[in-house]
């Protein structure tokens, strides 16, 4: 089973790189011609007698033609072997055959292909002799004993019983061999494809500067009916494989690639083609039962799918990032600028289209066609939860636009503050207070209910409130606002939390006696001390 499934596989690469097959259109009737002396005999043996003793003889072969008003139309191959030829011009109808062993033979066999290291007539008697074998062996048709008994068995066996020699061998070799094309092509019952379907899919249409050279992104190509496609560049260039190994005709599973020379603004377009050829073949008829011929040559209608994918490149093309300094993210909503080295901002040339500077990042590399120069990339605004980065990117884009250093631009996400709530004189954070933060033009930023753990934010760089809008529980309302600055990482100066003080303890039933004792006692002191004043002015009256 696996040398069977090994032998289709070698047939089926023989068949991709096979000779051009032989299209003719078949006409619809035609005379059949020979001459008498133009066969070859090369298989013989006149002492081997096949079992009821008859002489084996030879194998012959007519060299047989189609002609239509004496012109010749292509050669024809006699399908039963025990059927006698028809007669020189007899007139011949003309039968489509869907049989695919037939099929194989006339496009592996002469003139399609020369199958044998020799002469036409050579090539020509082989594929007779293959086509009789196919006969035998699949639809049980022989020829008395000769290919029977001489060459092969009804199980598609190859016998010896013919004069062996070197010649000998490779015309059966190589007639064997067809034939086992055939009989594969036979079990497989795989019809060919009717029509061609081309899907073209890459992930951009720019070209990307390489060094001195242009090269597109890969593009991924379907095909279905075929098993190649081609492709042409217009505008320059050439196309490559994924190995970078330049070639025009690729397998229906390859990807390939546009390559161009230069740093030049380039436009190319990649036209990718598939077809097919819905081939016909035919057989012809003798009206008087005498044996049907094979028409050698097939009637080709061709199908044919064709794409385009374009691609372009702007000369001194500079991508610019605004990364994530940990994770290398490329980052959306900061506001970048771009300056010359003078500190003036950079008027961009019409070369960049829907492009502006300054820019708000979007999450993609910038990519900017610049002159040749020194450039300096500045950022203005951070993205929402980072820290402003306010170290320059410098760099040099040379005459041949290369660029002198990565151009990216890196953001570091802000800390985050801690924020407090504490009792009037205690570092414990108390719970159940909701607290707000407002922005410098009041706007809330956050609202939350306190813990008995410091409450983490992160805020943007600038000036904040803190408030209280609701007290915990047994705590007076704190009136204080309490200003802060969040610095440009997200950190503060120092730290950041709001006091509330205890709600006064009232006057209740159980401390009323104490309270009245002391009154008391209070208003003895102060008598006893004003009679000891009187007695002393009277005494000294």
């Amino acid at each position: 089973m696996k040398v069977r499934k090994l032998f289709v596989s070698l047939l089926t690469i023989v068949m991709i790189f096979s000779y051009s097959i032989v299209y003719a259109e078949a006409p619809t009737t035609g005379n059949y011609y020979e001459n008498s002396t133009d066969y070859v005999q090369k298989i013989f043996n006149n002492s081997i007698v096949d079992k009821n003793g008859n002489n084996v003889g030879h194998i012959e072969a007519f060299i047989k033609k189609l002609k239509v008003n004496n012109e010749d139309k292509g050669y024809l191959y006699g399908i039963e072997p025990n059927k006698d030829r028809p007669s020189v011009n007899e007139e011949l109808t003309r039968e489509e055959v869907t049989d695919l062993g037939y099929i194989y033979l006339m496009k592996n066999g002469f003139p399609s292909k020369h199958i044998y290291d020799g002469t036409d007539k050579e090539n020509y008697y082989v594929t007779q002799i293959a086509v009789w074998m196919y006969s035998y062996v699949v639809h049980g048709l022989k020829d008395g004993t000769k290919i029977a008994t001489t060459l092969i068995d009804n199980n598609g066996n190859l016998l010896d019983n013919y004069n062996k020699n070197s010649e000998t061998e490779a015309l059966v070799e190589a007639a064997y061999k067809l034939y086992k094309g055939a009989k594969s092509a036979y079990d497989s019952n795989q019809v060919a494809p009717t029509d061609v379907e081309l899907t073209l899919s890459t992930p951009n249409n720019d070209l990307l500067q390489n060094g001195q050279y242009l090269i597109s992104p890969e593009v991924t190509v379907n095909v279905v009916g075929a098993d190649t496609y081609k492709v042409t560049v217009v505008g320059g260039g050439y196309v490559v494989d994924t190995n970078n190994n330049k070639k025009n005709t690729f397998n229906a599973n390859e990807k390939f690639k546009v390559v161009s020379n230069g740093l030049k603004d380039t436009n190319l377009k990649a036209i990718v083609s598939a077809s097919i050829s819905v081939d016909k073949l035919y057989k012809y008829n003798s009206s008087n039962n005498k044996g049907s011929m094979l028409y050698a040559s097939f009637d080709g209608t061709p199908k044919n799918v064709q794409k385009e994918v374009s691609f372009i490149f702007q000369a001194n093309r500079v991508p610019i990032s605004l990364k994530d300094s940990e994770t290398g993210e490329e980052l959306s909503g900061a506001t970048l600028v771009l300056r010359d080295q003078n500190g003036n901002n950079i008027t961009l040339t019409e070369d960049n289209m829907n492009k502006t500077n300054p820019w708000t990042t979007t999450g993609t590399s910038y990519a900017l066609v610049l002159n040749p120069g020194n450039y300096v990339l500045e950022e203005m605004k951070a993205p929402t939860g980072y820290a402003l980065n306010k170290t320059a990117v410098t760099f040099k884009v040379n005459a041949d636009g290369t660029v002198s250093n990565e151009v990216v631009m890196k953001n570091t996400k802000l800390r985050g503050i801690n924020i407090s709530k504490y009792e009037a004189t205690g570092e414990d954070n108390i719970s159940g207070a909701t607290l707000e933060i407002h922005d410098k033009d009041n706007n809330l930023v956050d609202s939350w209910v306190t813990t008995t753990m410091p409450h983490y934010v992160v805020l943007e760089p600038g000036s904040y409130k803190l408030t209280e809008k609701e007290p915990p529980e047994g705590y007076l309302k704190s009136d204080s606002v309490i200003e802060f600055t969040v610095l440009d990482d997200g950190s503060t100066s120092t730290p950041v939390f709001i006091r509330n003080e205890l709600i006064p303890v009232p006057i209740t039933g159980s401390n009323r006696p104490l309270i009245i004792a002391i009154a008391g006692a209070t208003l003895i002191i102060v008598g006893t001390s004003l009679l000891v004043s009187c007695l002393k002015r009277r005494k000294d009256i």
